[in-house]
């Protein structure tokens, strides 16, 4: 009688996968559509936020790779994405006009920081606008 009773287990076990649809059974495994390797660089101003951001996107995708991480400036990333030899680029500024004119890139906001500029007592600027901080730090000032 033994012999009977395993293909009898058989049959009940193949009846039970076959009325759940196969749950619970491993099937085929699914390729992630966005495995690769990723080459990504910008500002270092970014550079700390990005760091954990592809770390815990790695851990979602275990099938991606990161290569650069470094800090080439926010200029030279978006350069280096225009020219196809970064994936992805990171900036700690807005695009420029010029950016945006050449249809290439698009900026994607992924947070903000922020920046403080302090000044001496001693120094005779008493009062600055936001557009003259910018343009001291972009060179472009020409006048006070």
């Amino acid at each position: 009688m033994r012999p009977l009773r395993t293909p009898s287990l058989l049959i009940v076990a193949a009846l039970f996968a076959t009325s759940c649809g196969g749950a619970g059974l491993p099937g085929p495994a699914t390729p992630d559509p966005l495995s690769g390797q990723y080459i990504v660089n910008g500002g270092g101003g970014a550079l700390d936020n990005v760091k954990p951001l592809t770390e815990a996107f790695g851990k979602l995708h275990p099938a991606i790779t990161w290569q650069g991480l470094a800090d080439v400036g926010s200029n030279a990333g978006v350069n280096l994405v225009i020219s196809g030899e970064t994936d992805l680029g990171y900036i700690s500024r807005e695009l420029t006009d010029t950016e945006k004119a050449a249809g290439k890139v698009e900026a994607v906001s992924i947070g903000a920081s922020g920046t403080a500029l302090a000044v001496a007592a001693s120094n005779p600027v008493k009062a600055l606008t936001k557009d003259q901080v910018s343009k001291i730090f972009t060179g472009s000032i020409t006048d006070w």
